[in-house]
C-alpha cells in the first residue's frame, strides 16, 4: 500500500475569504465593547442608593432582576 500525497492549490486551502474573518472579528470586538458597557451600567445601578433608584423610577428588585439577567451573546454577535 502506498501513500498518496495530494497537494492543494494555495487558494483552495482557505475555506472562507479573509473579509468574512475580519467581519467576524469586528463583530466580536463590538460585542465585547457592548458587553463591557452593559456590565458597567449594571454595576453602577447596583451601587445606587434606594432614593436615587426611586428618582429614576426603578426599585431595588428591578436592579436585582437586571443583575441576574445573562448577557445575550448571540444577540450581540448578530448585530452588524
Amino acid at each position: 500500500m502506498t501513500a498518496r500525497i495530494v497537494r492543494l492549490h494555495p487558494t483552495a486551502a482557505r475555506a472562507r475569504p479573509r473579509r468574512k474573518v475580519g467581519g467576524f472579528l469586528a463583530r466580536l470586538l463590538a460585542a465585547l465593547a457592548e458587553a463591557d458597557r452593559i456590565h458597567r451600567e449594571r454595576r453602577y445601578l447596583a451601587e445606587m442608593d434606594d432614593a436615587l433608584l426611586r428618582d429614576i423610577g426603578i426599585t431595588r428588585a428591578d436592579v436585582e432582576a437586571e443583575l441576574r439577567r445573562p448577557i445575550d451573546w448571540a444577540g450581540l454577535l448578530s448585530r452588524g
